[in-house]
C-alpha cells in the first residue's frame, strides 16, 4: 500500500507487517494523492506544493516533479493523481480546477 501524509513523504507499506518498505521525500508541504504504476515499479504523488512527483520504488528516488497546478493557497494543491492503464501518462486534479495530463516517458517507444 502507498500513503501520503501530513509529514510531506509518501511512503509503501507492509500490509501483513504494518512495517514501511519505502519513503519518498520530496515534496515540501502535505502530501494528497498518491498511486502505484500499473507495473508497480514508479510511484505518483501529488500535494499542496503546487507539485506531481514521480518516484522509482526500488530505491525510493525521484524521476521528475512535475509543475502547472497555479495558484495560491487552496488553487495550487494538487488534490489526486493516477497513472493511465498504460503507465505512460498520469492525470492530475488540483485546486485550481483544472484537470492534467503529464507524459511520463517522452521518447518511450513501447
Amino acid at each position: 500500500m502507498v500513503s501520503g501524509g501530513a509529514i510531506s513523504t509518501a511512503r509503501i507499506w507492509d500490509l501483513e507487517t504494518g512495517k514501511e518498505l519505502q519513503r519518498f521525500e520530496g515534496h515540501t508541504r502535505l502530501v494528497y494523492g498518491v498511486a502505484f504504476s500499473p507495473d508497480g515499479k514508479r510511484v505518483l504523488s501529488s500535494g499542496a506544493d503546487n507539485t506531481i512527483r514521480l518516484w522509482e520504488v526500488s530505491t525510493g528516488k525521484e524521476v521528475h516533479c512535475f509543475r502547472g497546478h497555479t495558484g495560491d493557497a487552496f488553487g495550487g494543491l494538487v488534490l489526486d493523481v493516477a497513472f493511465s492503464p498504460d503507465g505512460r501518462r498520469a492525470l492530475s486534479c488540483g485546486g485550481d480546477k483544472t484537470v492534467r495530463v503529464w507524459q511520463l516517458y517522452v521518447g518511450d517507444t513501447r
